[in-house]
């Protein structure tokens, strides 16, 4: 099971080193007491002209998907569920929260299959169509149901953010509005791509414009529009903080402050567990910075528009950096439909402003801003006849970096280009389906140019790390910009100086601060993890049982489905199993070979899977190495080729890495002979770590602890099992390119 987190994997952070020391230690334990039937068990032939159960006519199914063992956190391998083209699988991420993942299949290839390097089998399971739908219903309920109790904690954030920004400065308060920071401070000014011709200007022009069309569709002086709404927001603010810092709030909170305090009785600690229910949608209760919030943004962009705020140049990429002139500039289809898009744009600002002020709406101050910096952007790119787009990736994020860049430039520039050729496809698709230009399709065109933009500037500029997410994570522009927002005099009431006097700011801080650490410690005790009883494996069987998922006579028991390729074969057809004396209770890790992969029919994303030889409802997608590896024996011819690519240090594939751990040889893509390579390994291994023990004082050690694991993951390889395999940090997209083929 791999690790992932608000942005940044488990694997990364030292508090969680220990627990996946432990879920190495297991994975070693599982392949020696699971030997014998690594023995005996037959490696999958390629068989061509097997059925692809992907073609089954009219046969209700879902997929279970297993993930090969490499090292690290998903060291004994993983398991998921596929109905199409949804991956459902668990993962325990760095806040200490076991989560029911929701990914797209894309996106999760891309990362097991590439750049975790693991080898993918995909078994498909039948059942009637009604227990299809729902299963399909259970996950989709159950992820909801969590994804509510996480945006609740996210709201408690928020709560504590905005309390720790009042007690920060109390006296003239100010807050950080997300989008906020897209623009410009007023006075700022930029210079444009064309000379005199600035981008202030330009945007002024649109901004002019936009002013004109909201005083014809209200019938409003615009400087009478903003008073009266920035009068009534602040009439609202006002009386919310009022009633929030009353003549007793102070000793209420502080009476909840202390009583809700490490230490507290275990009478209030049992009552506080009780409220959480893992499988109920939470009950929330109202914080009281979220109207406020909205409030505040909805001021910042009447701040936008009062002052004429241009977008920064610097979070707008441009779609058609890297091309010929003549391919960069708008054609007359994408002018006329970003101009139709922009007028859509500005009549929701226009619906928004006339929504009356006085009644709170919930995302309006937010939905306001972003279709502000739209509109900009949208704008911009029509006079400069270019696309221009804002920058969405979040602020929580992870980052490819510039050393591993370093490693390996001509493969990001590799990249550079497949998403250049994402973003072209991307480009081609939105603009011409039908029914014009859509917020999501829009923000498809965001997240592509995004992505090309990142790759291509860490391709080109030394030193930058880029930035990805993974496809769980929304990518929607300014997320990642705030900015502060001031206060005015007018919005807080009579009673604030007596309320930051005493300490209310800060006593209000605390108890968010407290309201949050309880929450997250409900959640990690509803979504809890344990290596063995309840893993990425046994909650998704778990879970399969309680949807009703099982196919009928067949039996999930067995002592070893913790185990994600145990459990995987556990799915067979009865008359698919293969069962002997000697491994009755243990299936080995399937082996997949390297020798050119036959096609099987199926998506163009699978265009390189394998048919199981032995079952027909199995089919193995090769992991990268092993794709490239097989492409390479086939050019040059394996005399040549297989003892290079055998040495880690010598491979045309594979360039190592630290997190990889110290090896001398792959072991993967070899059977007989893989306990002499394990010994070599482990002789590396040994004497990269007694090398270490003198660098120590320079590298931090890190040479001493590569060698430790190097030489602890040599140990499988010695009895014929393999967990190492090596990983890339960036590798090729081969469904968007087409893979190579050898001369004729």
């Amino acid at each position: 099971m791999i690790a992932r987190v608000d942005s940044k994997p488990l694997r990364n952070q030292g508090g969680a080193r220990n627990k996946f020391a432990a879920a190495s230690l297991l994975s070693i334990v599982s392949a020696l007491a699971l030997l014998p039937a690594a023995l005996f068990a037959a490696p999958p032939q390629n068989k061509s002209d097997a059925p692809d159960p992907l073609r089954t006519q009219g046969a209700a199914y879902y997929e279970i998907v297993y993930a090969d063992a490499n090292i690290g956190a998903s060291s004994g391998g993983h398991s998921a569920l596929k109905f199409g083209r949804t991956v459902y699988h668990y993962q325990m991420y760095r806040d200490g929260v076991f989560r029911l993942v929701r990914d797209d299949w894309s996106s999760f290839r891309r990362l097991y299959n590439d750049r975790e390097n693991r080898s993918l089998g995909l078994r498909t399971v039948r059942i009637p169509h009604g227990k299809l739908r729902r299963l399909k219903d259970f996950f989709a309920l159950r992820y909801l149901v969590q994804q509510a109790h996480l945006r609740y904690f996210t709201d408690l954030q928020h709560e504590r953010e905005f309390w720790q920004a009042l007690a920060a400065a109390p006296v003239a308060p100010r807050v950080p509005v997300p989008g906020y920071g897209l623009f410009e401070k007023p006075g700022i000014k930029q210079q444009g791509r064309r000379g005199e011709d600035s981008d202030e200007r330009r945007q002024n022009e649109a901004s002019g414009a936009l002013r004109e069309a909201i005083v014809k569709a209200t019938g409003i002086e615009f400087s009478q529009l903003l008073t009266k709404r920035r009068a009534a927001i602040h009439a609202r603010i006002r009386a919310t903080l009022g009633l929030n810092i009353d003549a007793g709030i102070d000793a209420k909170i502080d009476a909840k402050i202390k009583f809700m305090e490490p230490g507290a009785s275990g009478d209030a600690a049992a009552e506080l567990a009780r409220e959480f229910d893992p499988d109920r949608l939470p009950q929330r209760a109202e914080l009281f910075s979220g109207g406020v919030r909205e409030d505040l943004n909805e001021l910042a962009a009447l701040a936008v528009l009062a002052e004429q705020r241009p977008l920064k140049r610097k979070v707008l990429f441009d779609s058609g950096a890297g091309q010929a002139p003549a391919h960069a500039k708008l054609r007359d289809t994408e002018r006329d439909a970003l101009r139709k898009y922009r007028a859509v744009l500005e009549g929701e600002i226009i619906s928004l402003l006339q929504t009356p002020a006085a009644i709170p709406g919930a995302d309006r101050g937010a939905t306001l801003l972003l279709n502000l910096a739209r509109h900009r952007a949208i704008s911009l790119s029509l006079a400069e006849n270019r696309l221009l787009t804002l920058d969405p990736f979040p602020a929580r994020r992870v980052s490819v970096s510039a050393a591993a860049i370093q490693r390996d430039r001509a493969l990001v520039h590799q990249m550079a280009a497949v998403a250049q050729q994402a973003l072209q496809r991307t480009r081609r698709y939105v603009f011409a389906a039908g029914g014009g230009l859509s917020e999501v399709r829009y923000n498809r065109l965001e997240a592509a140019a995004a992505r090309y933009f990142e790759i291509r500037r860490g391709a080109e500029e030394p030193g930058y790390s880029i930035r990805t997410v993974d496809a769980a994570t929304p990518m929607i522009p300014g997320t990642a910009h705030p900015a502060l927002l001031h206060f005015p005099r007018e919005m807080l009431p009579t009673q604030w100086s007596a309320f930051v006097e005493a300490g209310g700011p800060a006593l209000r801080w605390r108890l968010a601060q407290d309201r949050e650490a309880r929450y997250l410690e409900r959640l990690r005790q509803g979504y809890d993890y344990h290596l063995i009883r309840k893993n990425c494996v046994t909650e998704l069987l778990l879970s399969i049982e309680a949807g009703g998922g099982v196919p009928e006579g067949l039996k999930l028991d067995h002592r070893f489905r913790f185990i994600p390729f145990v459990a995987f074969d556990l799915f067979a057809a009865p008359e698919s199993r293969q069962t002997t004396d000697s491994h009755s209770e243990a299936i080995s890790s399937p082996s997949i070979s390297t020798t050119a992969p036959a096609p099987v029919s199926g998506p163009p994303l699978e265009a390189f899977a394998i048919a199981d030889a032995n079952d027909p409802d199995v089919r193995w997608l090769p992991s990268y190495r092993k794709r490239r590896l097989a492409r390479i024996l086939e050019r040059e011819g394996r005399m040549i080729a297989a003892p290079r690519e055998s040495f880690a240090d010598l491979s045309t594939i594979y360039t190592p890495r630290p997190q990889d751990t110290a090896f001398l040889l792959f072991t993967d893509d070899i059977f007989w002979a893989r306990p002499l390579y394990g010994a070599a390994n482990l002789a590396y291994g040994l004497a990269t770590s007694g090398a270490g023990v003198f660098s120590a004082p320079f590298d931090r050690g890190e040479r001493l602890q590569s060698g430790l694991r190097g030489a602890l993951f040599s140990f499988p390889e010695l009895v014929w099992f393999n967990i190492r395999k090596g990983s890339f940090d960036l590798p090729p997209d081969e469904t968007l390119a087409p893979p190579r083929r050898a001369s004729p």
